[in-house]
């Protein structure tokens, strides 16, 4: 059986965190248009993170 390796990843402070909705449309022929929200959690929330290494072990792999 496969080994699982645990990375001892750290997240520096300061990570961008952007959202963006999601929206279901749809256009209907004389022009009127219908926009709702998707699912119950429609805000899509993007992290951007930046990791420390902490293990040497870690640094090889």
């Amino acid at each position: 059986m496969a080994e699982i390796k645990t990375l001892h990843l750290v997240p520096r402070e300061g990570m961008q965190v952007s959202e963006k909705p999601s929206v279901v449309r749809v256009r209907f022929g004389d022009g009127y248009e219908q926009r709702r929200p998707t699912g119950l959690n429609p805000q899509l929330k993007t992290f951007q993170a930046v990791f420390r290494v902490t293990d040497e072990s870690t640094r090889r792999w």
